[in-house]
């Protein structure tokens, strides 16, 4: 007796762990780019705001650039999970350097 009662229990957590696995290949991944981007663009939305009223032709430029980075936002879906990963990575890394990430920015 106390046999099928191990068992059901280990199941269950494998049946757990199934529905665990796919989350966290698919969805986890969506999150983290996606939250890695918005930190992206709230640098070049707190740059401009900086430039705004001095600088119009920047302003301009980093607007053209932050419409990019949403574009490239909406692009995260939970059923490309290779392509959350690179975004990820790329600008993951960047936050990491300032210099880099406005080097990358300005092209």
């Amino acid at each position: 007796m106390s046999s099928t009662i191990e068992q059901t229990a280990d199941l269950s957590r494998s049946e757990q762990q199934r529905a665990v696995e796919p989350y966290a290949d698919t969805v986890i991944p969506a999150e983290v780019a996606s939250e890695i981007l918005t930190s992206v663009i709230a640098r070049v939305l707190a740059r401009t705001y900086e430039i705004e009223d001095s600088d119009p032709a920047e302003d301009a430029r980093l607007t053209a650039i932050r419409q990019k980075l949403i574009a490239e936002r909406r692009s995260i879906d939970v059923d490309t999970p290779a392509h959350n990963h690179a975004i990820a990575a790329k600008w993951g890394a960047l936050l990491k350097d300032d210099t880099a990430l406005w080097n990358e920015l300005n092209g």
